[in-house]
């Protein structure tokens, strides 16, 4: 009978996968000083072999967490969350592949400030490496020469995303696209991308709701004997209630291991960003705005009035099979700030064990809030202030 049966047949393939983990932070901030965490992300994948080389995929996961805070021998409430953490599905073969859905878009050379960081928020100081991810079509052909063709649509949402200080339209559609080449021992990468900004975000009354956005993008990264990257950004925002027209990032980086030991790997990196600055003083055509004392009033967001201007150097070496040191330093040059970490990490096949010491200034700005990074959202605890954090992961 078996051998009746017919030898078209397809095969699925379908699995549930999980991570989850619990952190423990102590510090000498002023607010929540010790901090608990409980998170969850459970995952489903599966593949079905279409005909020829096709096949379709997906993807759905969930981030379920909790969270309680006590500061000032005060006990805090505690809270939660349960949403959508991915859900897409791809359709694929060895040339190209097409994928929609919520999903993770990120590219790029820079390995911690990252200019392009337009669609998520990932922090490198997480080892959950978590973040947001953005409703969008992705599509990706890969050409003779290693040339890497990307297109995208993404769905606008009334949340800024990456380094965005202004929010995009709800309901809008963000266009880009990105090209990869080969140079010489590495490879060179363009990348295009416009959205229409929510200008209504920044409650100026009377003033236009809506400004245009876009945005140009050069990196590559190369071996050299060393590593070494950098990515240059230009955006251009048109609207007459921000000061300038331009707005500018670049980042430089080199990483090198030396045969020290097991091999001491040493990165640094620096990046310079431009902010965008609200023009409300009737220079632009806008009139001058009092503040507002109406109580029911939106809040609009708080842009920062100075550039950004920092320096990162990280060092890590591997002692034993199971064993990792690290030590990473951030400096802000333009508030005369230092940010410091060292991280003992340990990985079983199943098991992480994350022993974190850091000794940072009280109010801690230094990369984009997001679910992943210790940055204050999605649960997660900013890392302020001097103290310390234990992390165990378990996946399955």
């Amino acid at each position: 009978m078996i051998a009746l049966i017919p030898t078209g047949l397809v095969g699925q393939s379908l699995g549930l996968a999980g991570e989850a983990s619990l952190s423990g932070t102590a510090s000498n901030a002023s607010e929540g000083t010790q901090h608990l965490l409980v998170r969850y992300l459970p995952e489903l994948e599966g593949a079905l072999p279409l005909w020829g080389s096709l096949t379709l995929d997906f993807n759905a996961s969930a981030n379920l967490w909790a969270s309680k805070a006590w500061g000032d021998g005060q006990g805090g409430d505690g809270t939660g969350e349960a949403e959508l953490y991915r859900g897409w599905v791809r359709l694929s073969s060895p040339s190209a592949e097409v994928r929609a859905g919520l999903q993770k878009i990120s590219y790029g050379s820079a390995s911690i400030f990252r200019p392009l960081m337009w669609f998520d928020h990932v922090d490198p100081r997480d080892p959950l490496q978590l973040s947001e991810g953005v409703e969008a079509i992705l599509g990706r052909a890969y050409l003779p020469e290693n040339i890497t063709l990307w297109g995208w649509a993404v769905r606008g949402q009334d949340e800024p995303k990456g380094w965005e200080m202004i929010p995009t339209n709800d309901g809008s559609v963000e266009l880009g696209g990105r090209l990869q080449v080969p140079l010489g021992p590495g490879e060179l990468a363009t990348t295009f991308h416009h959205r229409e900004m929510d200008l209504a975000a920044l409650a100026v009354p009377g003033a236009e709701t809506t400004g245009s956005e876009n945005r140009f993008a050069l990196d590559g990264k190369w071996d050299l004997g060393i590593g070494a990257w950098f990515e240059a950004v230009a955006i251009r925002q048109e609207s007459p209630l921000l000061s300038g027209e331009w707005v500018r990032s670049v980042a430089l980086g080199a990483d090198y291991t030396f045969e020290i030991g097991n091999g001491l790997s040493v990165l640094a990196e620096h990046f310079w960003k431009e902010n965008p600055a609200l023009d409300t003083d009737g220079s632009d055509g806008v009139p001058e705005q009092p503040p507002t004392t109406d109580p029911g009033a939106p809040i609009p967001p708080e842009l920062p009035t100075e550039d950004l201007n920092l320096t990162a150097f990280t060092v890590s070496y591997p002692y034993g099979v199971l064993d990792r040191i690290g030590l990473a330093i951030y400096r802000d040059w333009q508030n005369g700030e230092v940010f410091r970490m060292l991280e003992w990490r340990r990985t079983y096949d199943r098991w992480r064990f994350h022993v974190l010491g850091f000794w940072n200034p009280d109010d801690l700005i230094l990369f984009p809030s997001g679910p992943g990074g210790p940055t204050g959202s999605g649960g997660t605890v900013p890392l302020s202030g001097a103290g310390v954090q234990l992390i165990v992961i378990f996946n399955h």
